[in-house]
């Protein structure tokens, strides 16, 4: 199994991630644990952007070698970034169009586009796991895995992550939930099954 996260997580992913790292697992564990729920290698290549109109438009990174290359799970982690095309550019200009107006947009922007714009980062794991990195700073912040477990006991926090719950679509990206909630959006995946 691949021991890196795919590219823009779905909210079902990180929950099984945050769910897995609350328990006392590492890293890599949490990450195995989480990968159990991807269906197809292709979602560590590509970013399924769901429009306000309802579609989804499917945002692929150029590998070298092609997109066949993202068929097999063996070949992922060996994958390297392509700078064919314009790949970086469509990728933010469309994630901007789709959720530049959410409330919390603004705050994760910058740090979102740095990773977008580092040409040095050249393999596809080295480029998700930044942007896995980028989520997981903006959502946690400062707490730790073991400080996850205080979010379980606290009924009020508790009944606020159902609230937030229902509003995210567990097979999505956590990008659009991060960009409406910001850090509550936590409350939200520790609250999902």
């Amino acid at each position: 199994m691949v021991d890196f996260p795919p590219l823009m997580p779905s909210a079902r992913w990180f929950s099984r991630f945050l769910h897995s790292g609350s328990q006392g697992f590492s890293l890599i564990e949490a990450f195995e644990v989480a990968n159990e729920t991807v269906e197809s290698p292709r979602e560590f290549g590509r970013y399924s952007l769901v429009t306000s109109g309802g579609p989804i438009v499917t945002l692929p990174i150029a590998v070298k070698g092609g997109g066949r290359q993202l068929r097999d799970f063996g070949s992922i982690s060996r994958l390297q970034l392509s700078e064919h095309g314009n790949w970086r550019k469509t990728h933010l200009g469309a994630i901007e169009a789709n959720m530049g107006r959410a409330p919390f947009y603004r705050n994760l922007e910058p740090a979102l586009s740095r990773v977008y714009r580092d040409t040095s980062l050249s393999s596809l794991r080295d480029f998700n796991l930044a942007i896995f990195r980028t989520l997981l700073s903006f959502l946690l912040g400062d707490i730790s895995f073991e400080e996850l477990n205080q979010f379980y006991g606290n009924p009020v926090l508790k009944t606020r992550g159902e609230e937030i719950a229902e509003c995210i679509i567990p097979e999505h990206s956590i990008l659009p939930a991060l960009a409406t909630y910001g850090r509550e959006t936590l409350l939200g995946l520790l609250a999902r099954p």
